[in-house]
């Protein structure tokens, strides 16, 4: 009588996962240099809202918590997280610590993510009350919500055994795509519906007190749609991106096979490298969002400028 072969899950084969020297050299190099840029770009937003009285509003407020958990993700969970391979340990306390601080990077992100569509929204449907409605007070209270939110999530890796992970990973990996995807999916194309109606209301009085000057205004209303359109395929296509390859890998290894397809653990044995596509995404995050904003290059500029001056000033004594 043949033996029945029982399902079993893929694992890693950590001999065959183990960079080489030069592969390693280079995924140092690479999470060095994405490191670099996240706090360069993230701690510029921050100086940015920092300098200019004019950005310090409720929409830019959750730019910079998102600026701030960027700059964080840069100092510490980047390197640790490449510590991690480096050393290439499996359950201690580095990996407890990398666990812990990757949950928390990637739910404050999520959060902040969604808190600026909603803000956005909130801005398009009720202008008016718009700044009733996002007090100073009532964003504070926001913020401290997505942080501790955050940390509370956070918390469970330090004390699920590192078999039961995988689960816990998972489950934040399709909380933190699910939760962002649906809410900037509804606000973007409530923005845009909302921007469709007032385009059409607005072209017929444009019409009527100046019967040859529409392109104008029609203009103005699709720059307007294609923007948010594009700022918002720019946003879901940077939050699937980042976490879907360690998604893939976590669904892989969860699902039994009765002999581990040869491609499917060739994926899993180069899971560190979705990884550190993953540690890529923090310093993506300010272009989208604050770089790509006119009132932030505008701040930036006039920052430049303004130093240039003092300089200029400095020196001229020296000059006589």
């Amino acid at each position: 009588m043949e033996s029945q072969v029982v399902p079993k899950p893929c694992r890693i084969d950590n001999e065959e996962a183990l960079l080489s020297s030069m592969e390693m050299g280079i995924y140092i190099a690479i999470s060095s240099i994405g490191s670099i840029l996240a706090i360069t770009g993230n701690g510029l937003v921050i100086l940015l809202v920092y300098k200019k009285r004019s950005l310090r509003n409720a929409s830019n407020f959750f730019l910079c918590s998102l600026a701030v958990a960027d700059l964080w993700a840069g100092f510490v969970p980047i390197p640790i997280a490449t510590s991690v391979v480096w050393l290439d340990v499996s359950c201690n306390t580095l990996t407890k610590l990398n666990d812990f601080l990757g949950v928390h990077i990637l739910v404050v992100t999520a959060l902040n993510l969604s808190a600026v569509s909603i803000d956005r929204l909130i801005a398009v449907k009720w202008p008016l009350r718009y700044p009733s409605i996002m007090k100073t007070s009532t964003t504070r209270r926001a913020l401290l919500v997505i942080w501790v939110t955050s940390i509370v999530f956070a918390i469970p890796t330090t004390c699920v055994c590192c078999n039961d992970m995988l689960i816990y990973w998972l489950f934040i990996s399709v909380l933190t795509i699910l939760i962002p995807f649906l809410v900037i999916l509804y606000c973007y194309s409530a923005i845009l519906k909302i921007s469709s109606q007032q385009q059409q209301r607005i072209i017929p009085i444009i019409h009527q007190q100046a019967p040859h000057d529409t392109r104008n205004g029609r203009h103005l209303g699709v720059k307007k749609n294609r923007k948010a359109m594009t700022r918002f395929l720019a946003v879901i296509s940077l939050l699937i991106l980042a976490l879907l390859p360690n998604l893939i890998c976590a669904i892989l290894i969860m699902i039994p096979f009765k002999n581990c397809p040869s491609a499917v653990q060739a994926i899993l044995n180069h899971w560190d490298w979705s990884v550190l596509f993953f540690n890529l995404s923090p310093f993506l995050n300010p272009c989208i969002y604050a770089l790509s904003n006119r009132q932030y290059r505008s701040a930036f500029k006039n920052i430049i400028k303004r130093e240039n001056g003092s300089n200029t000033v400095q020196m001229l004594p020296q000059a006589q």
